[in-house]
């Protein structure tokens, strides 16, 4: 049924790229699921040059609707277009922007060496990501680098992707608790991570600012031997940390959490004094 509307938006040609589908991507930050359908429609109908607007740095909303689009499309020309020196030469086209849609596809679109080493912490992190689609034996080694000294803001996207390759530094850096604690690299530790890893997430307990993020990632670990680090957290302060608490454990031993079997009255609740007081006659 969707594609028979989408079919419909293309065939409607000119007027309709103009009334609707244009103006969708114009208010994409209004109404994003309208945005990807209109971007999706654009590329279905192969006007990628409509698009070329809306890739500039004003606005993410049309960036995240165009590359959730380029990961859906299957038109044979987008891959194509994308490479064009034409595209790239578009003012309003940046080179991390390509690199982004290139990697929606699987692919890595232009090289970048030159990238993985720019100033451009934006451009950084995109090459990163993309270059995980291109020849591990030629980009490992500044991968491996700059996991150990590049920006704390783009090593999540060079963890994922030396990860990928089956990198022996990324897993050091998994369990390295000196590094900062990204939501990222917390599921990366506790779903990928060593058993070294799974415990600097225990050691992170102890931070309350890394608190929450870690109490969330290690319910993903599957290792039930970690639920002792989890018990004292369930009475947190914190009622987030509390939640989050019994619901990894919920995840570590295959309960529901909110389950009504595991409510807990009120007066269970109240602290162990004045539970005895209430037990005196």
């Amino acid at each position: 049924a969707l594609l028979a509307h989408v079919d419909a938006l293309v065939l409607g040609g000119e007027p309709v790229k103009a009334r609707l589908l244009v103006p969708a991507l114009e208010s994409a930050g209004d109404d994003p699921e309208a945005a990807l359908a209109a971007a999706f429609a654009l590329m279905e109908a192969g006007a990628f040059d409509a698009l070329l607007p809306f890739l500039g740095d004003a606005s993410p909303a049309p960036h995240a609707a165009i590359t959730r689009a380029a990961s859906l499309t299957s038109h044979p020309a987008f891959v194509p277009w994308l490479r064009e020196p034409a595209t790239s030469a578009t003012p309003s086209v940046t080179r991390a922007t390509l690199l982004a849609l290139g990697a929606s596809k699987g692919l890595l679109v232009h090289p970048v060496l030159d990238a993985l080493q720019s100033d451009d912490a934006v451009l950084v992190a995109a090459a990163a990501r993309a270059v995980r689609f291109g020849e591990a034996t030629r980009y490992l080694p500044i991968v491996e680098f700059l996991l150990d000294h590049g920006p704390d803001d783009v090593r999540d996207a060079l963890l994922v992707t030396s990860l990928a390759w089956g990198s022996r530094r990324a897993l050091r850096y998994l369990a390295a608790d000196a590094a900062p604690l990204s939501k990222e690299k917390a599921a990366l530790c506790a779903a990928l991570g060593t058993t070294d890893a799974q415990q600097a997430l225990v050691t992170w307990l102890r931070n309350p600012e890394t608190r929450t993020t870690a109490l969330f990632a290690l319910g993903f670990a599957g290792n039930a031997a970690l639920a002792p680090a989890l018990y004292p957290f369930l009475r947190d302060e914190d009622p987030r940390n509390a939640r989050t608490t019994a619901q990894s454990l919920g995840l570590l031993f295959g309960f529901v959490a909110t389950d009504d079997a595991f409510a807990v009255e009120q007066a269970e609740m109240a602290p162990a004094s004045e539970r005895d007081a209430a037990a005196l006659p």
